[in-house]
């Protein structure tokens, strides 16, 4: 199952000023009831695996002098989500980080998969027959300028 979820980069969009988070709360409680459906779905059709799209990495760890990690309940909700769930979990998020996952393929923790997608294109390809179930490559935008 492919879905994404609405999770913006910079500290998933959380203002530390007063009264100005209906737009993170409002999106945080959507966001718990869109996976908790995704993956009751995804259970129900015995499905192999999930493949969540977001923006931000709900996985990164809050800079330096943030006040609060405004991913914090989604890492936690997807995590408990995924040790639930009896399939592969592969997060794919658009915020590079130093040392991008891209390198390195996909980082997996247990059956919870998370992949930088990087500003290159990115392949991911899904396997019933293998183990890991999903592969990724990315793919350099200059390779697909170049003529024939």
């Amino acid at each position: 199952m492919f879905a994404t979820v609405n999770l913006p980069a910079s500290n998933n969009h959380y203002l530390t000023e007063a009264g100005r988070n209906s737009e993170f709360e409002d999106r945080l409680i959507a966001n718990q009831n869109w996976l908790q459906r995704i993956f009751l779905i995804a259970a129900r059709k015995k499905l192999g695996g999930i493949v969540l799209f977001c923006d931000g990495n709900p996985f990164a760890l809050p800079a330096a002098g943030t006040k609060r990690d405004g991913f914090a309940e989604m890492r936690r909700r997807i995590g408990q989500l995924s040790v639930g769930f009896p399939g592969k979990v592969l997060v794919i998020h658009g915020q590079a980080d130093v040392g991008a996952q891209t390198s390195q393929g996909i980082a997996w923790h247990n059956n919870l998969g998370i992949l930088d997608a990087g500003p290159d294109w990115l392949k991911v390809t899904v396997n019933p027959k293998s183990a890991k179930l999903f592969a990724a490559r990315s793919e350099s935008t200059a390779s697909e300028n170049r003529k024939p």
